[in-house]
């Protein structure tokens, strides 16, 4: 497959992914209603984005793709990087 086939796939899954989730994360369940939510989502069929087949999705997995979008990422300097060392400047003598 080439890197613009896979990037598609990739966008392919990501647009199924917020379709499933993007109605939770615009009005988010009351309190205590999550879990129903998502069962409600889990027992749907979808349409699988490369080969068009049907495909459903365990609450568990709908539930990690709620709070992926909700994860704070940290983020990182050019310097923070592991295993790349500080640049050090040099002075004229």
């Amino acid at each position: 497959m080439s890197d613009q086939g896979a990037a598609q796939d990739r966008d392919r899954w990501a647009r199924l992914r917020f379709s499933i989730v993007g109605p939770l994360l615009a009005a988010p369940p009351e309190a205590g209603e999550l879990h129903g939510a998502l069962l409600a989502l889990s027992s749907k069929s979808w349409c699988h984005p490369v080969t068009g087949l049907p495909v459903s999705f365990g609450a568990s997995t709908i539930e990690r793709w709620y709070y992926a979008p909700r994860a704070p990422r940290p983020i990182r300097s050019p310097r923070s990087r592991p295993g790349c060392a500080p640049i050090v400047g040099s002075r004229a003598a």
